[in-house]
């Protein structure tokens, strides 16, 4: 083979570090930003803060009701356990199973069985690892201790384990998951053999809001049937969520819009470049210190002081530009809601405003807009269209799921709308849709279908 030399040239991006932070910024959500500018503060002597004392700053709370488990039929009522003071600060459900674990009289073979039981339960809180696996693994780590090691034993322990709090904790499917939760009931509690039959035998039914079948099925009237589906609804599906409950999501809007004069205006929540500037006693230093690693070392902090800056400003004219096109094109969904809603795709936001389509796309991924209709993302914005058969205009897709849900709403319950009679209406006010794709925009809102909202 004859080897030869060539000479190629090609063009290249050389992403440079004042390109890579500028970028990086362009991600950032509001609290992210304000958490990289403190860092930058606290590692920067060049930079420093300007105080500020704007209650505007303060972020919007949103919050979900955490869930607080019952512990009327827990093992760990009573007995002097603190619930409140426990669970003061997050604590993981691993953590809240090993604790149990050490208050067991277990052997210390039965508790490496457990703990390697709780390091296979997944976050919901259920076992889908096999106990085959669970056998290997404990053989492969202690091939002494456990070359005897057989299923019945590991199963002792997992069924002790499926008794801790919460309830269910540690099931390989839903039916164990809701069976252990029943059978943690008092035996007194009516209708609990009828429950235990529908989850043992029916649950597919239950699944399917059959209710019909299942009164037919257990030979019980609609009397009982709604009491047995009161007791079934107090069941916890996904276990670990009475441990691992969400935290308070805390959600700072970048851009606030606000109709002023019958003209919508559309500015910035808060500005974090007029929050900080360049240190002006660091930076005299730089022409007064002789020692030229001293010198060198403020010269590159003044540096990237000034790259932050001015990737600051342009993250600031980048969004507010966005969010002004976006606005300016959203005006009807601001005035009267979802129903008008426009199509509008990244691309027509790029091209409108001089931008390459990836820069609109990671200024508008986690930044919210806050408008007198509430907060929303602004790629809540974004959304694809239909066409209006009558007009040629499109319609998008969160306006017709709007236009959707809202027949659903207003239909007569004993006589609910098939998706063919929804797109019939829809063709009726100009609106081409398919009844594949109504069914399709139903599912995707999670509303049920009309045999199964027949009342």
């Amino acid at each position: 083979m004859k080897q030869s030399l060539s000479l190629t040239t090609k063009q290249s991006l050389k992403m440079t570090p004042q390109l890579q932070q500028a970028i990086k910024l362009l991600h950032l959500s509001a609290a992210e930003l304000e958490n990289e500018v403190k860092s930058a503060l606290e590692t920067n002597p060049m930079l420093e803060s300007v105080e500020s004392s704007d209650p505007d700053d303060l972020p919007v709370e949103i919050k979900w009701d955490n869930v607080i488990p019952n512990l009327e039929s827990s093992s760990l009522s009573g007995g002097g356990y603190e619930f409140d003071k426990y669970h003061a600060s997050p604590i993981s459900l691993r953590e809240h199973l090993e604790w149990q674990l050490n208050l067991m009289p277990f052997s210390k073979r039965d508790q490496i069985i457990g703990l390697t039981i709780i390091d296979a339960i997944d976050d919901d809180g259920y076992l889908h690892v096999p106990l085959d696996e669970i056998k290997i693994a404990l053989h492969n780590n202690d091939p002494y201790e456990f070359k005897d090691l057989d299923d019945a034993e590991i199963e002792a322990v997992l069924h002790c384990l499926q008794q801790f709090d919460p309830i269910g904790v540690a099931s390989r499917n839903l039916k164990e998951c809701m069976l252990l939760q029943l059978n943690a009931l008092p035996a007194t509690t009516p209708y609990l053999n009828v429950c235990q039959t529908i989850v043992q035998e029916f649950l597919d039914l239950l699944g399917n809001k059959d209710y019909a079948s299942l009164k037919q099925k257990l030979t019980i009237t609609e009397h009982d049937l709604q009491a047995v589906l009161q007791i079934l609804r107090r069941l916890h599906p996904y276990p670990a969520e009475l441990i691992t409950a969400p935290q308070p999501e805390y959600i700072i809007p970048d851009v606030i819009v606000s109709k002023s004069n019958q003209t919508w205006r559309v500015e910035l929540h808060q500005d974090l470049s007029n929050k900080i500037c360049i240190n002006s006693n660091y930076a005299s230093l730089i022409k007064k210190i002789d020692n030229s690693k001293d010198n060198q070392f403020l010269r590159g902090q003044l540096t990237e002081a000034k790259w932050l800056l001015n990737s600051l400003k342009n993250r600031n004219t980048t969004l507010l530009n966005v969010a002004r096109y976006i606005v300016a094109q959203q005006q009807l969904f601001l005035e009267h809601g979802e129903e008008y809603m426009q199509p509008l795709k990244l691309g027509d936001v790029a091209q409108a405003i001089g931008l390459n389509e990836s820069t609109v796309s990671r200024i508008t991924t986690k930044k919210y807009l806050l408008t007198p209709r509430g907060i929303y993302e602004l790629k809540f914005f974004f959304s694809n269209g239909l066409k209006r058969s009558a007009t040629g205009n499109a319609c998008s897709s969160t306006a017709i799921k709007a236009i959707i849900k809202k027949l659903i709403c207003n239909e007569n319950a004993a006589c609910p709308l098939s998706d063919q009679d929804i797109s019939d209406i829809m063709q009726q006010q100009g609106i081409t849709i398919s009844r594949r794709t109504v069914a399709k925009y139903r599912e995707n809102m999670g509303l049920q279908a009309s045999n199964q909202r027949k009342k």
